[in-house]
């Protein structure tokens, strides 16, 4: 049922003794009067909102000040939540484009109404968020690419884009929430060549002509200051043009609270100010608090009238933003709050030796899959409606980093798995990478860090969205296909080594029985020496007497020849030579004649391990020389053959013959030096 507003409660104080008139007092509830809210919440002041902007009229002309004085570079630098962006956006440069005078008779620059202003975030890419800024007016498609292309390749590519802009023109670059170049920017030398481009740019300004060219604005979170000094040029530029923002005083706060709801025609209830006021204090990020909870005040407001109740209902300057969003998630249903924990959870950067901060993201990242789409843009919706989180063309972002400070629940989220949602957040950044690098095999996860993916995941299975999901997948089978061409080359590498074993086997086997076939024949060679060195000995002592001396010279020269044979292969056998050039002098050595040092030199050449050296095809073998190198072996045959032949003792293969003997070669000897040989049959004494 509706009741007519307003609506009137009738209260009894109580009744006189002597039954006077009752005393009744109505005290009127009156309903909301519509129209549009004088306070922003968590969302920053922007240009159309200068008419609502107060308390910094004084800061703001410090800046304009500052500028008349410098125009190359100015750097605003301050907590979280002490207004920087509304600072810049609301104060700053609508006090540039008006161009009147400021408090204090502070006037802006000459010609600033005129500067063409381009305001931008870093994000994750700051260049092609500069290039997509500065030729958002041109025809040309392709003119951002071409722009980001060439800022990534030449620092003076910002520079001179500018200078091909009208000579009279002065450019305003303002860059707010500088410190998303090391929260949201993973790339190195991406980051490396924004920066460069502006420091490039600001110190080549005005160079050609009186006026300078380009003013930088930078602002920046104090607890990112740090960071600064990875980069000398930068800090250096920095240190020497930073305003640092302090908290407003209470006459400023006074000014912010109460100037926006008298334009709009809005009141206070008396006392609420003050109230406000005292649970603000002096802390320097309180002023999102206090704008959230002056809306959230407004909206339970009592027609014109902002309340002390409606104040106390919306939980006061600390506990409204959490109030508000603790009541927005327990409205959601169970599965609605499954999304937006997850939302809440992709929306915080995580900090390392910092606060977390606020993160970026696209619409695509937040959809886990294609069939929840629609789910999670609604939550997105309702979360946008109550001015927690800010949609932007294809993006989202927490509205403002309060809401991670504040909110408990959003606190005890991030702190049950911190590092799983590091790790989480890690391979979020590496599939974008994969996919921009059209899923290159060499970004995907191997060894522990995909175990580790893979375990998490394993855990949360409805925490990754399509893309993570395919990343992970694509690295698995990477992963198992790298087994398999692993497992496979064992497999033939095994195989190789079995058939080298077998090889090797036979080959020793086949070299044992060539090592037996030729001892057998040295012993045969030996033998038939042997009796064919008796039987000369026998021929010699039953000649006749004139012969004597000349069998007993032959017999020394043999004596002596044997000697020297049987001595050099002792030689080699001591000092690790040709165990076949050993072999082969032991035999020469006993064929002339028998010593005990040839015997004992073709015993030890017995023991020696021999490679397969089969000369086969011979015949008959007679008699046999080694050259003086031990290169080559010529061998004289008989059984029809009547020829000599000379082969290589390292191959065994045969490389001459000598033929033409009318019987069996039974002699042969080299030269002294090698380069002759001479054969002959049996040799008669005269």
């Amino acid at each position: 049922m509706k009741f007519p507003t307003p609506i009137y409660q009738l209260v009894i104080e109580g009744l006189p003794a002597d039954f006077a008139p009752l005393r009744i007092k109505f005290s009127g509830v009156e309903a909301p009067t519509p129209g549009d809210p004088p306070f922003k919440g968590l969302q920053y002041f922007d240009e159309a909102d200068a008419n609502l902007f107060f308390g910094r009229e004084l800061l703001t002309a410090k800046l304009v000040e500052r500028l008349r004085e410098t125009k190359f570079l100015s750097v605003i630098i301050g907590a979280s939540g002490s207004g920087k962006s509304s600072l810049v956006r609301a104060g700053l440069v609508p006090a540039l484009k008006s161009g009147q005078e400021l408090i204090d008779g502070v006037k802006p620059p000459t010609g600033s109404s005129n500067w063409h202003v381009h305001i931008l975030t870093p994000t994750a890419h700051p260049l092609e968020a500069l290039a997509v800024e500065l030729t958002r007016n041109s025809e040309s498609l392709t003119a951002t690419a071409t722009l980001m292309d060439d800022l990534m390749q030449d620092p003076r590519s910002l520079a001179l884009h500018f200078a091909r802009q009208n000579s009279k023109q002065h450019t305003l670059l303002v860059l707010d929430q500088f410190e998303e170049l090391f929260t949201l920017c993973r790339d190195e030398f991406e980051r490396e060549a924004f920066i460069d481009n502006l420091l490039t740019a600001i110190s080549t300004s005005g160079r050609k002509s009186n006026d300078e060219k380009i003013t930088l604005i930078i602002t920046l979170r104090a607890d990112f200051y740090a960071h600064l000094a990875q980069y000398p040029d930068l800090r250096d530029a920095v240190a020497s043009q930073q305003e640092y923002i302090g908290p407003m005083t209470t006459e400023e706060l006074r000014r912010a609270i109460e100037e926006p709801a008298k334009r709009a025609h809005w009141d206070f209830e008396p006392g609420l100010v003050d109230l406000i006021l005292r649970d603000v204090g002096y802390e320097p990020g309180a002023l999102p608090l206090l704008s959230h909870a002056l809306l959230e005040t407004w909206k339970r407001r009592a027609g014109h009238t902002l309340t002390l109740k409606g104040y106390a209902d919306a939980g006061g300057v600390r506990g409204a933003i959490a109030h508000t969003a603790e009541s927005v998630y327990q409205d959601l249903s169970p599965e609605e709050r499954v999304i937006a924990r997850d939302i809440f959870l992709r929306l915080t950067e995580l900090g390392e030796e910092t606060e977390d901060t606020r993160r970026r993201v696209s619409f695509e990242e937040l959809l886990s899959n294609t069939e929840n789409a629609d789910e999670v843009r609604e939550v997105l919706n309702i979360l946008a409606d109550a001015r927690l989180v800010t949609l932007g063309e294809n993006t989202a972002e927490v509205a403002h980093e309060a809401l991670i400070r504040e909110w408990p629940t959003l606190r005890e989220w991030l702190n049950q798995d911190r590092e799983g949602l590091q790790l989480h957040r890690r391979l979020t950044e590496t599939a974008h990478e994969w996919e921009l690098l059209e899923r290159d095999d060499g970004v995907l996860y191997r060894g522990a860090q995909l175990a580790q993916a893979r375990e998490w995941a394993a855990t949360h299975p409805k925490a990754l969205n399509a893309g993570e999901q395919a990343f992970l997948d694509a690295s698995n089978a990477f992963e198992q296909k790298k087994i398999a061409e692993r497992e496979a080359q064992q497999r033939r590498e095994l195989e190789a080594a079995q058939k080298l074993a077998e090889t090797e086997r036979a080959r020793a086997e086949e070299q044992t029985h060539s090592a037996n076939r030729l001892r057998i024949r040295n012993r045969v060679i030996t033998t038939v020496g042997s009796i064919a060195v008796i039987l000369a000995l026998l021929a010699g002592m039953f000649g006749l007497q004139s012969n004597q001396n000349a069998a007993q010279a032959e017999s020394n020269f043999r004596h002596a020849e044997a000697q020297r044979l049987a001595s050099e292969a002792n030689r080699l056998l001591l000092g690790g030579g040709n165990p076949e050039l050993i072999a082969l002098l032991s035999l020469r050595s006993m064929k002339t004649e028998y010593t005990t040092q040839g015997d004992s030199a073709l015993v030890a050449a017995s023991m020696l391990d021999y490679p397969e050296r089969v000369i086969l095809g011979l015949g008959d073998a007679y008699c046999l020389a080694i050259s003086p190198d031990g290169k080559y072996l010529v061998i004289g045959t008989g059984s029809g053959d009547n020829s000599a032949r000379l082969y290589d003792v390292k191959t065994g293969k045969e490389i001459r013959q000598f033929v033409g003997h009318t019987g069996a070669v039974q002699n042969v000897v080299y030269s002294l030096d090698g380069q002759y040989i001479a054969t002959a049959g049996a040799c008669v004494s005269p």
